[in-house]
């Protein structure tokens, strides 16, 4: 675990995203439009303090390996925040493949942050059109663990503002 993380551990967390920060090359930091594959995702109404990592930037830490397309954290509040895996497709998918690579990002996200903190943890596929296999993505099997907890994975419609489908889903 990097030394930052282990100083963040020691004082009130209020800097998830700084500490993520400083686990990852800054090449890899994203910022203005999230578009993937001809789909998007809006970040208005995001926490001020956030940021979010493209995994298929240079200086990603996932270069060369399966991955999601994003890493969305955000500082919520003392002891609190989010950490949300990020996949977008424009048309057809497989929903095993989708699982793959947001469990790559989760498992990311599990490196380099304590099990200590309060996270609210949501994986999300962003979709352009209905997808087809949405079924299976509400299957037990498709549940993404993020530090021993399940979670299902969050459908999102292209376009659709991030920010208040998390905050729907608290």
């Amino acid at each position: 675990m990097g030394r930052h993380l282990q100083q963040y551990r020691r004082k009130a967390v209020t800097g998830l995203v700084e500490a993520v920060r400083a686990e990852v090359d800054d090449k890899c930091l994203k910022s203005g439009r999230y578009r993937k594959d001809g789909c998007c995702i809006s970040l208005k109404c995001a926490p001020k303090r956030h940021l979010v990592i493209d995994f298929d930037r240079q200086g990603s830490p996932l270069e060369g390996q399966t991955r999601c397309d994003y890493l969305f954290v955000a500082d919520l509040a003392e002891n609190e925040g989010w950490i949300v895996p990020l996949e977008l497709k424009s048309g057809k998918y497989k929903a095993g493949k989708v699982v793959k690579q947001l469990e790559a990002g989760t498992r990311f996200a599990e490196r380099i942050i304590s099990r200590k903190l309060k996270i609210r943890f949501w994986p999300v596929l962003v979709f352009k059109k209905a997808p087809r296999q949405a079924e299976i993505l509400k299957l037990r099997s498709s549940k993404i663990r993020f530090h021993g907890n399940e979670s299902f994975i969050m459908l999102v419609k292209c376009g659709d503002k991030l920010a208040e489908k998390l905050r729907e889903e608290s």
